[in-house]
């Protein structure tokens, strides 16, 4: 159960009542899932010569479930084979499958915060933005230098708040920034264009 993201994997795993082996000379069996109406495919993983069989999905970007993933009623064979040690096919069907209602998915990250803008002040430096319109922002990055195009991160700063003051700067210096969005999976914005104030 819990929220996946990007990167991260789902392993499912076959149990049998004995040991199985398998053959994957001519094809790698999967496990059918369903990520809110798109086919993925979970590959096996390992576990021949055991009584349990692993298959693995990787996450990838753009990958998105908040109902709760769907498994497919059967192993698919691609042309492979399971076998017990008597050489009898193994059963694929799938049963007392555990409830994957709470298995969620979210590899989309946020939009780019909008309108952000740098504001100078005596020795400090007034940031703002528009509050994204996504329902699951965490928080704001902001990226700070001396530099165009910043990459060191300043502070986070938690949802909802839209402005951040930075202090105790040298009057005359050039700071530039750059903000970026979080969800509460974690998912990150790509980095804004930079602003600067002096």
């Amino acid at each position: 159960d819990g929220f996946y993201k990007g990167g991260q994997q789902l392993n499912f795993i076959v149990n049998y009542s004995e040991n199985v082996i398998l053959n994957t000379t001519a094809g790698i069996p999967s496990l059918n899932i369903v990520l809110d109406g798109v086919n993925r495919s979970a590959i096996y993983y390992s576990g021949t010569g055991s009584n349990s069989l692993i298959f693995r999905y990787t996450i990838v970007t753009g990958d998105l479930d908040l109902n709760g993933i769907a498994l497919g009623a059967h192993i698919v064979l691609n042309s492979a084979t399971i076998r017990d040690a008597g050489g009898n096919n193994a059963n694929l069907a799938l049963n007392a499958v555990g409830s994957t209602t709470n298995v969620l998915v979210d590899a989309v990250a946020p939009a780019i915060p909008a309108s952000f803008t740098a504001t100078a002040g005596n020795a400090k430096n007034s940031l703002t933005w528009l509050e994204n319109t996504e329902n699951d922002i965490d928080s704001y990055k902001i990226y700070a230098g001396t530099a165009n195009n910043p990459t060191t991160l300043l502070t986070t700063i938690p949802a909802p708040a839209i402005t951040y003051h930075h202090n105790a700067l040298l009057n005359g210096t050039t700071y530039y920034y750059r903000i970026s969005a979080v969800d509460k999976v974690g998912n990150e914005s790509p980095l804004s264009v930079s602003v600067f104030a002096k």
